[in-house]
């Protein structure tokens, strides 16, 4: 599989790489911009370590359910 509609899957990961990588610039300017909302939106992952865990794992463990889903489709 080299080709997923009709896009080179080589070309298809190196354009979204640079969109990760320009959207994580963003987000690191805009924390730079502004630590006030940096340490708004990280305080409760050490106050919530629980909850935080089960967040991160109900995010990954859906996101592993859709992936298989979508290349049966």
């Amino acid at each position: 599989m080299n080709e997923l509609f009709g896009i080179p899957t080589a070309a298809l990961a190196t354009a979204l790489a640079i969109a990760l990588g320009a959207g994580l610039a963003v987000v690191a300017l805009l924390a730079i911009r502004n630590p006030i909302f940096l340490k708004l939106g990280l305080r409760g992952i050490p106050r919530r370590r629980g909850r935080t865990a089960l967040i991160v794992a109900g995010l990954m463990l859906g996101t592993a359910m859709l992936v298989p889903a979508q290349l049966l489709i």
